[in-house]
């Protein structure tokens, strides 16, 4: 199940979310599922969508029919009496077919609506897909690019700054994404990886007659132009690396602990485009997938070569034309930009044909062994900005964690380790690790598995805050948070203080601005609150709880929905602790998302039977038309 605030996959069965802690709820709008900034507990059911069915007295022919003309005689003195054939009204019988069909097809249509493919995300750079038109459109600012996209958006990475994309389609069609232009970057793409700055991008492409020479040249597509680019490197050949010398012998088929198969020799050609300039030397060949891992500039690429034979395969690491090899079964999984920090994962055949995987942190020359585990669905890493420092858990999400340094010192720390950001601040996946928006751990608040929030020290001792419950904000300083319990009363923390104060009881949904000055809260009565400095002032009545229900930008505006019924409502902004004002002219609204600055989209008037919507971008009382009917 995906998160509605961070955007993360969870499983079916988790209430929370691992990432942000949110609870995680079936969104029933009748609009693709979104990864919004602003999910909040919900309260109840959100209203159906379904036309209730109209009470009334039974009607035949279309005329009420009288009880008495319905009742059987009292007693058998009476005559038996023939009764009358039924006739249906043929206008009545159509009416009810085309009822019927309505009630059949408007679920159908809803399903199929919601999973258009589009997306409405905080961020700056949104994807539109059409069915009628089988394309996607892209727009940035609010302005739709002149090229659009052939079929629909099957992956999406996007970089640390939320500026840069790599799409990949349901054709194997890969793109490049700026504020400034669409590049197509290659076909028949199995699988990618963007670095975290978004200059990097390394990819899979299917290629059954692999190259198998020293100098290659690789004819690159990039905006509808064909470029040679010649590269000399060591690994372009089919097996030209060296691998380490090993006694192990493998006999039989490995299937690694996480689902993962690697031994397929791979009919694949790795290259590692250059976002710049669009050039894109060509690696080696026969790279497995799912194996992908860039530094965070993307001077480094990791990957996994299959063995001919398929028994084992090799981990390498990649830069400038130079290539160092990790060793027989391992998996690199982060690399730096200068390449001299690594962590990988080695997979070791144990007896009885059961295999143990070990985690490793190699810097320079020296490796040490951090854990072992089983299962690499269990294998959770957090990283620093650098690399420097890891985070670790070799036992699951809630387990226990870890933490080293470049001293090569393994601390532990408590079970469970979810990172509070704050407004602006996101992670980024490279490969199976996590890059956190962190110089340093070190003063770094996060939630353990029992949802209470910890607080790092510069020594990595882990301080018990007391604060306990589901959803965490914090302001951009760092010190204070702000969270609700499992009563839903909200609260503030000082966690270097370790000072809680209650700020309001009976909290549907809140957020804080991005400053961190303000604090908005719906309480339950879905009444919008103000508190500034103190002082709580009520804002507006009538607020929608769930959802998008507060869009907090970093211009210091905050947009929510009001009187929303079926699946729509009235759009309402506010600057800080202002007046709040009611876009009386602005209806039908049912999603909202910040773009940036103090800019938003909207999408209203959605169609349950066209299943389409028009999509609006704008601020405060200003907002223009970027696509009608878009669906």
């Amino acid at each position: 199940m995906r998160c509605t605030n961070c955007g993360r996959e969870n499983p079916a069965s988790e209430r929370f979310c691992a990432t942000c802690g949110r609870p995680l709820y079936i969104q029933k709008r009748p609009a693709s599922g979104t990864n919004m900034r602003h999910a909040a507990p919900s309260s109840g059911g959100r209203p159906s969508a379904r036309p209730a069915s109209s009470g009334g007295r039974p009607q035949s022919n279309g005329r009420p029919v009288s009880a008495q003309a319905n009742r059987r005689p009292a007693n058998g003195n009476h005559a038996p009496q023939r009764k009358p054939r039924t006739r249906w009204n043929p206008k009545f019988l159509a009416a009810c077919a085309g009822i019927l069909a309505l009630l059949i097809l408007i679920p159908i249509l809803i399903a199929v609506a919601s999973h258009r493919g589009d997306t409405l995300e905080t961020r700056n750079i949104q994807t539109f897909y059409s069915g009628a038109s089988g394309k996607t459109s892209v727009v940035f600012a609010g302005k739709a690019y002149e090229k659009t996209i052939a079929g629909k958006i099957e992956r999406t990475v996007t970089s640390a700054d939320g500026k840069r994309e790599a799409v990949l389609t349901d054709t194997g069609d890969l793109y490049y994404i700026t504020p400034e232009k669409l590049s197509s970057v290659a076909s028949n793409v199995f699988d990618f990886t963007l670095s975290a700055d978004g200059t990097r991008l390394g990819y899979l492409e299917l290629n059954p007659e692999a190259s198998s020479t020293d100098e290659s040249e690789s004819d690159v597509e990039a905006e509808g132009k064909t470029t040679t680019t010649t590269t000399t490197t060591t690994t372009t050949t089919r097996r030209t690396v060296t691998e380490p010398e090993t006694t192990e012998v493998t006999t039989t088929e490995y299937v690694p602990g996480g689902g993962e198969k690697y031994l397929d020799y791979a009919n694949s050609t790795l290259f590692l485009y250059n976002c710049t300039d669009g050039t894109a030397p060509m690696i080696t060949n026969h790279v497995s997938a799912n194996s992908l891992v860039l530094s965070p500039s993307g001077g480094c690429i990791g990957y996994v070569v299959t063995d001919e034979s398929g028994e084992s395969f090799s981990g390498f690491v990649y830069k400038d034309g130079v290539v160092s090899a990790l060793g027989r079964n391992t998996l690199p999984l982060a690399v730096s930009d200068d390449g001299l920090r690594q962590y990988y994962a080695k997979y070791e055949k144990m007896e009885e044909d059961t295999w143990v995987q070990k985690l490793f942190a190699k810097n320079g020359e020296s490796d040490i062994k951090l854990g072992e585990y089983a299962d690499s669905n269990l294998l959770e890493i957090y990283l620093n900005a650098d690399l420097s420092e890891i985070v670790f858990s070799t036992t699951g999400k809630d387990g226990s964690f870890y933490f080293c340094d470049e001293q090569e010192e393994k601390v532990r720390l408590v079970q469970g380790f979810t990172p509070v950001y704050a407004f602006g601040q996101k992670e980024v996946k490279l490969g199976k690790a996590t890059l956190t928006p962190c110089e340093t751990f070190a003063r770094q608040v996060f939630i353990d598995a029992a949802g209470t929030a910890q607080y790092m020290d510069s020594k990595q001792n882990c301080i018990n805050t007391g604060a306990s419950g589901t959803f965490f904000r914090i302001t951009p300083d760092g010190k204070t948070l702000y969270y609700l319990d499992d009563a839903k009363a909200l609260h503030s923390c000082n966690v270097r203080k370790l000072s809680k104060k209650d700020v309001a009881a009976d909290v549907l949904n809140f957020d804080i601005s991005a400053d961190g000055k303000l604090v908005y809260y719906i309480s339950s009565d879905n009444t919008l609150h103000c508190v500034s400095g103190g002082k709580d002032t009520p804002l507006e009545k009538d607020v929608y709880s769930t959802g998008m229900g507060l869009t907090v930008t970093d211009g210091g505006y905050l947009y929510f929905l009001q009187k929303y019924n079926f699946g729509s409502g009235t759009l309402c902004y506010v600057k800080g602790d202002g007046t709040p004002k009611v876009l009386e002219d602005v209806s039908n609204v049912y999603d909202i998302a910040y773009d940036q600055d103090n800019c938003i989209y909207y999408r209203a008037n959605y169609g349950t039977i066209s299943g389409t919507y028009d999509l609006f971008y704008g601020k405060a009382k200003k907002y223009t038309k970027v696509f009608e009917h878009m669906g």
